[in-house]
């Protein structure tokens, strides 16, 4: 209910409109209390409610305007009563604020260029080598320019043929893999590598090797060594048996048996699940036969991996394949190719929402935000170096900001607003509790950075109302939205719910609208063929079997040869369920019915009277009906309690009288 209420009109119509148009839409149509309602919100809120109506008549903004006045009493007795003030409903607004405003806080053509790059990227799967020159992010200017300097003469001399990529990389190459793989990094896709470091990849040729790109890590030279088209995902189920790190030849006789003994049982027929059960040692997919979940490139040991994919077709099973993980008997149950581009397009762009790329559509913004509010910088950070020491960044421990308390000059403004050096000092003095491993130079330049964006998005966040009209509305329904729950709950369905004596002597007073009119007590069956049919009718010989419920006999009847299914089981009035509709029509006589065209069984328990029912069989009907009573009763209220003032020339005018 709560949902039906709130969640109103999630897609954003941006418009313009005459000047004339927005001061129509500003002239006030009614005054509830005090409270005044324009005629641009009364015709947006109807128009949504109303989309089926073709064309705006006097007749449906007539009908429509009595449920909208009585909306709105709700909510203008909410705020009397303060319920816009509680806690709980304050922190609902503000999250529900920080979604909507999510979509004007990004660039959408940023989004969609990436989303589109990113499935072009998942048709191909890259292999490449890298060489990395590590560096921690405390790394100061000096020791980063003569790192970017070294990846250069690397670089240099592997193209200009002198040494190969591979030796340098195990020349150079921090990467503690380096020893074993060479760089090679083997294929990946997108997404499994940081974005900068995945664009470079991409942007190669085979062979081509790339200027140094930074990452967090460091600098890297990678090496584009192949290309392929994805492979897409693959599904399997295995049987693993381990192996330590240093085997005997015991232990690797006993599997070598193992192995025959398992591949001779899957040549006999026996069933692979079977087979994992009983003797895989992976412990987390054994019970389940082996099977594992879809995986691509990338995700698996390159030996399994590569062994998966040369399966041709659903079924095949592989010869026993080593890993460093053991020996596996791989079974392929189902492959997939890259879905089409509208299917996953939503997957991709949340996992841009939660990826490093993302800051590319916020740094966007960030930069539209500071040409329109002609953003300008009056301080630098020199002062603030002079007065924040090395405690903050190598301790942990709180600063004492006092010591920049002659800090007070402008640090930037943006549009009519100013932000001062004691603003930036304030955050600084926030930073505690944890140490920060970088160069207090470096430190102070990354804070700058984020207070900086932080403040542009703030900004920007809490002028959206102002921006953009549809936005304005939106967060009005939202608050009006919730204050109606919030109060409709406490006034009208707890108090339904709460009140049994309430609702009893509503009962009785309405007892003639709650009635049963006869009913056929019947259960229905399908069965599968002739011998589940004989063996249903044998059951029902017995008179006091006909009496169980239909879950007990289908549990009873079936087994491998025989299924049973139920259809229908319970008390039935006409018009509510074909099988009794056709027993009250006659077509079924006997107790026991079957309908060998449709292979269904109808059993007729019993035929029940017209009666009055009970406030139990009827309390769901009678609570809603109540609560539909109290709203009456509680709108009459608040019509006499708030005065409601229709502006008749602005009603005329949208009327056409």
């Amino acid at each position: 209910m709560k949902q039906g209420v709130l969640l109103l009109g999630l897609v954003f119509l941006f418009f313009t409109g005459t000047a004339q148009a927005q001061n129509d839409n500003e002239v006030v149509l009614m005054t509830i209390g005090e409270k005044k309602v324009t005629r641009g919100e009364f015709e947006r809120i109807y128009r949504k409610n109303n989309a089926s109506i073709s064309k705006t008549d006097k007749k449906s903004l007539e009908d429509y305007l009595e449920l909208f006045i009585n909306f709105k009493l709700k909510v203008v007795e909410a705020e009397m009563l303060g319920y816009d003030t509680a806690h709980k409903f304050k922190r609902e607004l503000r999250n529900y604020r920080s979604q909507l405003a999510k979509p004007y806080l990004e660039d959408k053509s940023v989004i969609e260029d990436m989303i589109k790059e990113s499935y072009e990227r998942m048709k191909y799967e890259i292999r490449a080598s890298h060489i990395l020159l590590g560096m921690p992010p405390n790394t100061d200017q000096h020791d980063t320019l003569a790192n970017w300097k070294l990846a250069n003469a690397i670089r240099d001399s592997i193209i200009a043929g002198s040494v190969s990529f591979e030796d340098m990389a195990i020349r150079y190459s921090t990467d503690r893999s380096k020893v074993k793989n060479k760089g090679d990094l083997g294929y990946f896709s997108a997404f499994r590598m940081i974005y900068s470091f995945e664009s470079a990849a991409y942007n190669l040729k085979i062979g081509d090797v790339s200027l140094p790109v930074r990452t967090k890590f460091g600098y890297h030279i990678i090496k584009q060594t192949d290309k392929r088209k994805a492979r897409g995902k693959i599904k399997v189920a295995h049987i693993m048996l381990s192996h330590s790190k240093n085997p005997t030849p015991e232990s690797e006789e006993k599997n070598d048996k193992t192995l025959k003994e398992i591949q001779q049982k899957i040549d006999d027929g026996v069933d692979f699940k079977k087979l994992a059960m009983q003797y895989s040692e992976d412990k987390g997919t054994s019970l389940r036969g082996g099977e594992l979940n879809w995986f691509g490139t990338g995700r698996m040991v390159p030996e399994f991996e590569e062994a998966a994919f040369a399966l041709e077709k659903n079924g095949d099973i592989s010869a026993p394949v080593r890993s460093e993980y053991g020996w596996h008997i791989i079974k392929r149950i189902d492959k997939k190719g890259i879905e089409p581009f509208e299917k996953v397009k939503s997957d991709i762009a949340k996992k841009i929402s939660h990826d490093k790329r993302s800051l590319r559509s916020k740094q966007v913004v960030i930069e539209r935000i500071k040409k329109e509010g002609k953003f300008k910088e009056y301080s630098s950070l020199a002062p603030f170096l002079k007065v924040i020491d090395t405690t903050i960044v190598m301790s942990g421990k709180k600063w004492d900001a006092t010591k920049a308390k002659h800090l007070v000059g402008k640090m930037f403004s943006v549009g009519d607003t100013v932000v001062m050096q004691q603003d930036f000092v304030t955050w600084i003095g926030r930073k505690k509790g944890k140490k920060y491993p970088k160069l207090l130079n470096n430190f102070l330049r990354d804070e700058y950075a984020i207070f900086v964006n932080n403040f542009l998005l703030t900004y920007e966040e809490q002028r959206l109302e102002k921006k953009y009209p549809e936005f304005k509305y939106l967060m009005k329904e939202y608050h009006d939205g919730l204050l109606l729950f919030d109060l409709s709950k406490d006034e009208i369905w707890d108090k339904a719910s709460a009140d049994s004596v309430g609702l009893t002597k509503f009962f009785t007073k309405n007892k003639k609208k709650y009635q049963w009119k006869k009913r056929f007590d019947i259960s229905v069956y399908e069965y599968d063929n002739d011998e589940t049919l004989k063996k249903t009718l044998e059951f029902f010989k017995k008179k006091s079997n006909l009496e169980l419920s239909a879950k007990n006999v289908v549990s009873l009847i079936n087994s491998d040869n025989n299924k049973l299914q139920k259809i229908a089981d319970g008390q039935y009035e006409k018009g509510t369920n074909k099988y009794a509709d056709e027993v009250f029509n006659g077509a079924y006589k006997e107790k026991i019915n079957t309908v060998s065209s449709k292979k269904t069984i109808v059993i007729v328990k019993n035929k029940l009277p017209a009666r009055q029912k009970d406030l139990s069989e009827a309390k769901g009907q009678v609570t809603a009906d109540y609560q539909e009573y109290l709203e009456k009763k509680w709108v009459k209220a608040l019509r006499n309690k708030y005065t409601v003032k229709m502006n008749k020339d602005v009603w005329r005018a949208m009327t056409g009288e």
